[in-house]
């Protein structure tokens, strides 16, 4: 199966989906509506996911702020040394 307008060959859209973090539902679905070329559909998947994985990523960068934050205030402490 490929998709009739990009020409993606199914294994490398599955490929590319499993790399993005989707589980096995959502790629069931996502065959399912590329089956039916129901391209808008397929977008707002692709869209949902994309924005749950900035929320997590954005969740992941406030400890590292934090870090950062507590490795710069002991190297201001310390003189300017490294750590």
């Amino acid at each position: 199966m490929e998709c009739s307008k990009c020409k993606l060959a199914e294994t490398c859209v599955l490929d590319s989906l499993k790399d993005a973090g989707c589980d096995e539902e959502f790629i069931e679905k996502f065959k399912q509506l590329q089956k039916e070329d129901r391209v808008e559909e397929l977008r707002q998947m692709l869209n949902c996911h994309k924005a749950e994985l900035v929320y997590k990523m954005h969740e992941l960068q406030k400890p590292i702020d934090i870090c950062d934050y507590l490795l710069y205030s002991l190297k201001k402490c310390n003189g300017e040394r490294n750590l």
